[in-house]
């Protein structure tokens, strides 16, 4: 019942990273708004050097994301998201323009 999409890098250095997680039922062509936890939300997460940012699910304050294909013979899923965030001891984020096509485990 809950698609969860998550991607980033992740390297000795570098760790920054997004997870949206979707809650059922799930259409295409739909505006989902990702401020609306714990049903639809996003995260993100960033260190690098002296930064150590975590932007919980909770956090995020406007966004939204947009399945364009749920291939249920195939198993992929594609669309496009984009979202604010913040935490007060760290900048605010604004994700824009984001797409993905990801193959799922039903």
């Amino acid at each position: 019942g809950i698609l969860q999409i998550g991607g980033g890098i992740d390297s000795a250095d570098k760790d920054i990273s997004v997870s949206i997680i979707l809650e059922n039922p799930l259409n295409i062509n739909t505006n989902y708004l990702l401020a609306n936890f714990p049903i639809h939300s996003a995260k993100f997460r960033k260190r690098e050097g002296a930064i150590n940012c975590n932007y919980n699910y909770e956090d995020t304050y406007q966004g939204k994301i947009i399945l364009t294909n749920i291939d249920t013979v195939n198993y992929i899923v594609s669309g496009t998201f984009e979202f604010s965030t913040f935490n007060e001891n760290c900048q605010d984020i604004k994700i824009t323009d984001g797409r993905f096509d990801l193959q799922y485990i039903p």
